[in-house]
């Protein structure tokens, strides 16, 4: 189900311009994604106030799920539609982030949705997203110290 206003009916939510905006921009974006993306994704139509009070309220009603991330800012996950969600379990193996940091000269490689084996969790804990910092060399600042 890709029809936003439909999605909105089956949260309990009235469909607003703002709203309808938003959701349409989360079910064309990435799996993973932040305030600044909904903002490049709106274009300039809806003010940063109006889309955190949004993405506040589709995470109050399940449709979105917080995801913090290693630079302390909150990034989301669009869970689906109602009665459709992604379980956590699937939105663990979907969506984990990498970031390759360069030491040298500050450059960031993003690897999406990257297979990483864990051991070692409680029993009880049940893994929903995994964003990991790697920091070493990029390939060309390698090159040079060679």
């Amino acid at each position: 189900m890709t029809n936003p206003k439909l999605i909105l009916k089956n949260y309990g939510l009235y469909a607003t311009r703002a709203r309808l905006m938003i959701l349409d921009a989360l079910l064309r974006s990435a799996p993973v994604f932040d305030h600044a993306d909904l903002m490049a994704a709106c274009k300039g139509h809806l003010d940063r106030v109006t889309i955190w009070r949004t993405l506040h309220l589709f995470y109050e009603h399940n449709l979105l799920l917080k995801v913090p991330s290693s630079t302390g800012s909150v990034r989301y996950i669009f869970r689906g539609a109602a009665g459709r969600e992604i379980s956590a379990k699937q939105v663990f193996r979907q969506n984990s982030h990498l970031q390759l940091i360069c030491q040298d000269c500050g450059k960031i490689i993003s690897v999406d949705n990257f297979e990483l084996p864990i051991a070692g969790l409680p029993a009880k804990f049940e893994p929903l997203y995994i964003d990991t910092v790697v920091n070493g060399k990029c390939s060309a600042c390698a090159k040079k110290s060679k």
